[in-house]
């Protein structure tokens, strides 16, 4: 019995153990099993390798592929689309332009002031520097034109004054046109009256643009407590000195125009500010009628107390619109008994045009001759050439950037002891070429000195002393002009024509700067002139005898 408690004891171990072991073994499999599915699993979700393709470099595209530019030296940048790794540089050996690199998408051509009388060109390459896998047709060319020294850019606007009422809000758009030889403008500075933010710009003030386009001038509506407010938006083309400047109002509140019309063909014309009557011939006893038109939206009405030599002529109103009309202006001959070497004395009045509201308009009238200055008698306008004068003495209301402004107002630029304008490298001057005496007492050279004939060029105590005078006050307008008073009141204007340079004849600040010779040389390269520049008090330095300067004279008592 014992025995065969022991067999079942022995037996029910064994099957026990035999049944563990096996369950070990198939729980080891089904991990197994289970870890390899898993692996199997992740293998097939894992993605194979991407390979890209060999890349293509793609056509290279510029931003701008033509640049005009003025002659000032500048920085210029390019914008270029295209795969990394291309590269540019200059055509050829050219010493003035410099090609560099910044970014994979930008260019920058650094040019040097152009100081030769000529334009020059070159021409910048882009390209990929593997040409087999790019191809020869992903080469780019940027033409890189520059202007001579002295030349200054064309620059219009299709208006230039603009009159809103100001109850709503406007939008202007003019068209700027540069030139083709430097087709870059921007808009150099936007001003008004009462420091306002009512006025806004697009292209914004200092942003380049290429090419014509619309400038947009937004105005906003004006409050009532205000009569009239101004906007003055500048644009420009060009660098400074040898830039072009335009200028366009937008007026808002009361509308008030006018202009002049001149007798056909009259070579002092112009549309506003001055009435100018050419000087008096000997035998001109015909009368000058001159019309002025305006255009208003209040009542206005002249001013009596005017001289007896001009009289103004009732007013015509137009029927429909009440308030435009027109009226003459009669300028009689000058006094004979006044001519003095074929001149007679210069006049001035004023007419005065009165609004409303109280704005007053102020119409100058101006006939030409001579004026004194400190008892002396000084030609009112420059020497265009040998013995002639410009047509207008008085600057005003003139567009002093037309081709035709040296004939109008600036006049010649003489060399020292020239007695023609113009500039020659080989010119030299003798001793006493305009003044064959002392400053003290001068004696006029006929032959050499351009003067009509009983005029000449002053000595340099003359000229001194004409800008010395009590009388004599510069203005700080900006405007292209330095003026002075004669001893009856009647304005005198000294136009800022600019220089021609010693080196090599160049026109210089035109509008900005000029100079005035006396007949005094110094020494055999130096003499004496007055230099004037806006805003600035005239000074009296020598100057070297190649300058080409103005000239201004003054009567030859000794003749």
């Amino acid at each position: 019995m014992n025995d065969s408690l022991i067999l079942y004891v022995l037996a029910g171990c064994g099957t026990a153990i035999i049944g563990g072991l096996i369950f070990f073994f198939a729980e080891q499999y089904r991990r197994k099993r289970a870890d390899y599915r898993k692996d199997l699993e992740k293998v097939r979700h894992v993605s194979a390798p991407v390979r890209n393709p060999a890349s293509v470099p793609s056509p290279l595209r510029l931003g701008r592929t033509e640049v005009h530019t003025d002659c000032m030296a500048k920085t210029l940048v390019v914008s270029v689309d295209g795969n990394p790794g291309w590269r540019a540089e200059a055509e050829g050996e050219v010493t003035w332009l410099r090609v560099v690199k910044v970014s994979e998408c930008r260019l920058m051509l650094h040019l040097l002031t152009n100081f030769a009388l000529a334009a020059r060109e070159a021409g910048v390459l882009v390209f990929y520097p593997d040409q087999e896998t790019a191809g020869a047709g992903e080469t780019a060319r940027i033409a890189v034109s520059q202007c001579e020294s002295g030349y200054y850019p064309e620059l219009t606007l299709s208006e230039t004054f603009y009159i809103r009422p100001g109850d709503s809000m406007s939008l202007e758009s003019p068209l700027v046109s540069p030139g083709p030889r430097c087709d870059e403008w921007y808009v150099k500075s936007l001003r008004t009256n009462d420091e306002g933010g009512w006025c806004e710009v697009e292209p914004a003030v200092g942003e380049r643009c290429r090419g014509a386009r619309n400038l947009l001038v937004r105005t906003y509506p004006k409050p009532a407590h205000v009569a009239v407010r101004n906007a003055l938006v500048t644009v420009g083309c060009g660098t400074y000195p040898f830039q072009t400047l335009r200028t366009l109002v937008v007026s808002q509140g009361i509308v008030f125009d006018y202009y002049i019309e001149y007798p056909a063909f009259d070579a002092c014309g112009r549309r506003q500010e001055v009435i100018e009557v050419p000087p008096a011939c000997a035998g001109d006893d015909k009368e000058r009628i001159y019309k002025v038109y305006v255009r208003s939206n209040l009542p206005w009405r002249l001013v009596d107390g005017l001289p007896g030599w001009v009289s103004a002529g009732p007013l015509v109103m137009d029927k429909e619109e009440r308030y435009n009309g027109y009226f003459t202006v009669t300028v009689r001959p000058n006094d004979e008994r006044t001519r003095v070497k074929g001149v007679c004395a210069a006049r001035y009045a004023t007419l005065r045009v009165v609004t409303e509201l109280g704005q007053v308009h102020d119409i100058r009238i101006y006939q030409g001759g001579y004026v004194v200055i400190r008892g002396r008698r000084w030609l009112d306008r420059n020497l265009l050439e040998s013995r002639c004068l410009t047509d207008n003495a008085v600057p005003c209301g003139l567009d002093m950037e037309q081709a035709d402004a040296d004939s109008r107002i600036y006049g010649g630029l003489f060399q020292f002891g020239q007695s023609e304008p113009g500039w020659d490298s080989s010119s030299e001057t003798t001793e006493d070429a305009w003044n064959l005496n002392t400053d003290e007492h001068p004696v006029c050279h006929e032959e050499a000195d351009p003067s009509p004939a009983g005029w000449r060029v002053p000595s340099s105590l003359e000229l001194e002393s004409l800008f010395q005078a009590r009388n004599s006050v510069p203005t700080y307008a900006g405007k292209g002009w330095v003026e002075l008073v004669s001893d009856d009141g009647v304005p005198v204007f000294f136009p800022l024509s600019g220089y021609l340079c010693h080196i090599n004849g160049y026109r210089m600040a035109r509008g900005v700067e000029a100079g005035y010779w006396s007949s005094s040389e110094r020494t055999r390269i130096y003499a004496d002139a007055v230099i004037l520049m806006r805003g600035r008090l005239w000074h009296f330095p020598r100057q070297l005898k190649k300058q080409g300067f103005s000239i201004r004279s003054i009567e030859d008592v000794t003749s």
